[in-house]
Parts: C-alpha cells; structure tokens; sequence
C-alpha cells in the first residue's frame, strides 16, 4: 500500500493556484474566438487578447507556481520510497488534469459562444515550465516545445496544432537533451489533453477576446 506523505499547507495553495477560476472574472465584454477568427492575419491576434486583457497575465506564472509546489519533491508531495514513485507520479498527473480540464470549461460563456471551450495556452506553458527539470537543459527543451507548438499552430491554423505540436517539441528534443523519456510523459499528456476533451465534448478551443474583436 503506498503512502504518500501530503504538506497540506503547501498543498492548499498548489490547489488554489491550479483551480482559480479565471475564466469567469473576465467580465460580459470577453468572447471566446477560435484560431480563424482571433491569429494573427485576421482582424485580431491573440498577443493583442494579452494587451487588452491584462488578468490574462496571471496565467502562466500561476500556472507554473502551482505545479511547481505540487509536483515538486520539496513541497506538496514530498519525495517517497522508490516502490511509491509511480502512485505520487499517476497522482499529481491526475490533479494536473482535472486542474486543466476545469480551466477549460469554468468561463462565462455568454450563448453565443456555447459551442467553445478555453484553449488552455498560457496556462500550459507554465505548466510545462514547471515539469521540466529546473536545469539549463530542461528549460530549454520547454522553450523548444513553446516554439515549436506555435509554429505549428501558425502553420495548421488551429489550436490543435499548437497541442500536438507542442507535444512534439517536447519529446523529440527533450528525448536528447535530457536522456530519460519518462521526465516528459506528464507535461506530453497535459499537452494532449486539449485536443481529446475538444473531440470528445465537439467543441471548439477558442481564446478570450474583446467584444467587437475577431467577429
């Protein structure tokens, strides 16, 4: 039976970072686009959502400090005896999850945007800043991931595009760089998450925009 010993304190916070609803402050003026209507090449790009959405800000360094404390050895979950490693590891991917999976759907959707669900962008990449070892090397990897998941989201003109090649960024330098594939399996399902609860709810990754942009 495996026991993982749990720091609550520092455990409370990882949760209240993760789980803070961010989507439904945004306010009645906020729409939700998708990739054709809100990318750079239409009338509205998602680095203008940033400027003109300043909470939007809080994202990926929230996102980024609680997984850190929560998946870090030296927080939330402290380390355990080795037979225990794959329970803590399946139990912080199982949090990040759900953390991932409410952020996509707590938003104020007005019945127009019935249809979207939040593309997770921000909040991924401090996710996947913070699972990465903290090293030169891990770091790295992550930005390749950022860029190379943008580059394809630019190319296929689709947030799944972003996801999937993000996935990709990851694993094949990170595979090289870092030597143990096992370092990339949860920000790699992270990653993949968005585009199965997309298929699986057939709805559309959208990002927040001011009203009267990108329509």
């Amino acid at each position: 039976m495996a026991n993982i010993p749990i720091d609550w304190p520092h455990l409370l916070e990882a949760l209240a970072l993760l789980l803070f609803p961010l989507g439904l402050i945004l306010g009645g003026n906020v729409g939700w686009r998708g990739f054709t209507s809100a990318t750079v090449g239409g009338d509205f790009s998602w680095w203008q959502s940033l400027l003109k959405i300043p909470v939007l800000w809080l994202d990926a360094p929230r996102a980024y400090l609680g997984t850190l404390l929560l998946s870090d050895p030296n927080f939330a979950l402290p380390a355990v005896r080795p037979q225990d490693a794959t329970v803590r590891l399946m139990l912080i991917l199982g949090v990040l999850g759900l953390a991932l999976l409410a952020q996509m759907f707590m938003l104020r959707q007005p019945d127009d945007d019935e249809k979207s669900m939040a593309a997770p962008v921000s909040y991924l990449i401090g996710m996947i800043f913070a699972l990465v070892p903290q090293t030169p090397p891990g770091l790295l990897v992550a930005g390749l991931a950022v860029l190379v998941a943008s580059a394809c989201a630019a190319g296929f003109r689709s947030w799944h595009g972003f996801f999937l090649g993000g996935m990709a960024g990851l694993m094949l330098p990170g595979i090289l760089l870092l030597g143990d594939f096992t370092l990339l399996l949860t920000p790699a399902l992270l990653l993949f998450e968005p585009v199965l609860a997309s298929l699986v709810f057939q709805r559309e990754l959208a990002v927040p925009v001011r009203r009267g942009q990108g329509g």
